[in-house]
């Protein structure tokens, strides 16, 4: 990622925007150090944009390592927690700010990226992924009924589930899959791959027009 200077905030329309407002205040050409400033705020956002890339990464590898059935036993662990990150904390950030979003056209792809994999999942499967996520899927439990604390490997402490129907539809997954959360994982990852993949591209693509 590039170095931003000065000059390409005044060539980007919503930066040029802030300038202008801005000028009216302290003057054209702006001082030295309100122009560090937006630099600043600038390369803040942008350094976002590479540490999501890399999170959303990360995602991508474990999702190809679980479906060509490499993953270590820990990594189906992962696999939970960063879907659940991706489906609850950044999909429900970025739609606060979607109306900001959607005045570029590179971020807007994110947002759509982002708002087709949410709709891939149904009621009851975001429900099983918020359950593996805070029981930790624990694989040599079986599965956990209960949230847990793990310290070293071990569970401190369990705690119910947020949700009065997670412990229902955990128990009718593991009916269907006759226990095996390996597969549990699998059929899940199969159905992220396709939209994950999508959004780590436009990811991608965000990264090389900056």
């Amino acid at each position: 990622m590039n170095k931003i200077v000065y000059k390409d905030l005044e060539n980007d329309p919503f930066q040029k925007s802030i300038i202008v407002e801005l000028e009216k205040v302290y003057g054209s050409p702006l001082p030295e150090k309100v122009q560090t400033f937006l630099i600043d705020s600038a390369t803040s956002s942008s350094m976002r944009v590479e540490q999501t890339r890399r999170w959303i990464q990360n995602t991508v590898a474990v999702i190809n390592n679980i479906l060509s059935k490499k993953a270590l036993d820990p990594e189906y662990l992962l696999f939970w927690i960063l879907i659940y990150s991706i489906i609850f904390e950044y999909a429900p950030n970025e739609q606060k700010n979607k109306k900001f979003i959607e005045l570029f056209a590179a971020q807007n792809k994110i947002l759509k990226s982002l708002e087709l994999l949410v709709s891939k999942l149904s009621d009851e499967e975001r429900i099983l992924i918020k359950f593996y996520r805070h029981s930790n899927a624990h694989m040599h439990l079986n599965y956990i009924r209960y949230r847990a604390d793990v310290k070293d490997g071990m569970i401190v402490k369990l705690f119910p589930p947020n949700d009065h129907r997670a412990i229902e539809i955990a128990d009718s997954y593991m009916d269907k899959y006759n226990g095996d959360q390996k597969k549990i994982a699998y059929d899940f990852a199969l159905k992220m791959f396709e939209p994950v993949t999508k959004l780590y591209e436009n990811i991608i693509s965000v990264i090389n027009e900056e």
